[in-house]
């Protein structure tokens, strides 16, 4: 009986064996065809650009004739009719005189433009516009009078103990040294600020507080929880 059951293992191995090989080969026979049938594919590939750019070399050269013989024919034109407007007339050429035309154009709008830009004020033009609130401290009125420029106070009726002054907006013609300037004065008297802001620009008038600071809240800085800027910051603001 162990004999038989040995027997039996052998055979079916070989049998494994025999599958094995043929399954390797049918493999290897359908990788051939694939690899065959991709090279044949390039190849016609190949040979479709070949007959593209044979086309194109083909062609190229019968439309070279055509195009000097237009260039040469244009530039007799020239050669005939040229003279006989210089003789005809003694002006000055067209490009000179266009560009005549154009330049005072363009410097009246140049000085436009310097009539609409503004420019830095002077200091003592500054005007500084607090509008006080019952919660500020009470030096922060003085602390702004006493920086020198212009003082203006306005009363504010309705607010709470909870709305600080927390915002320095100011205009284009204020110097940023004046702005950064009040901005450390407050935060030294204990009147922290949240942001620094510049006027929007007006068309219709350009000098729209132009050269004024003011000094009030701005209700989207206690919306968005903003911490308080330090003097460093202000220091090295871009303004």
């Amino acid at each position: 009986m162990t004999q038989e059951g040995i027997s039996k293992q052998q055979y079916n191995a070989l049998v494994a064996a025999f599958i094995f090989g043929l399954v390797s080969v049918a493999i290897g026979l359908l990788a051939i065809l694939y690899s065959y049938k991709k090279v044949a594919d390039l190849n016609a590939e190949y040979q479709r650009l070949h007959a593209s750019v044979s086309a194109l070399k083909a062609e190229s050269p019968g439309q070279k004739p055509v195009n000097n013989a237009v260039a040469a024919r244009d530039t007799a034109k020239v050669l005939t009719t040229q003279p006989a407007e210089v003789i005809a007339t003694n002006e000055k050429p067209v490009g000179t005189v266009t560009e005549e035309k154009k330049t005072p154009a363009v410097r009246e709008s140049e000085k436009k433009k310097e009539a609409v830009a503004p420019t830095k004020v002077s200091t003592r033009d500054v005007v500084v516009v607090y509008y006080h609130r019952k919660a500020d401290n009470a030096n922060l009125s003085e602390t702004l009078e006493g920086l020198g420029f212009n003082f203006v106070e306005k009363t504010l009726d309705k607010n709470t103990g909870y709305e600080k002054t927390n915002c320095i907006w100011y205009g284009a013609g204020v110097p940023a040294s004046v702005v950064k300037n009040v901005a450390i004065a407050m935060i030294q008297s204990g009147n922290p600020i949240k942001g620094i802001k510049r006027f929007p620009p007006n068309s219709k008038n350009p000098s729209y507080k132009r050269n004024i600071i003011e000094v009030g809240r701005e209700e989207n800085y206690e919306k968005y929880y903003t911490r308080p800027m330090s003097i460093y910051e202000v220091e090295h603001a871009k303004l």
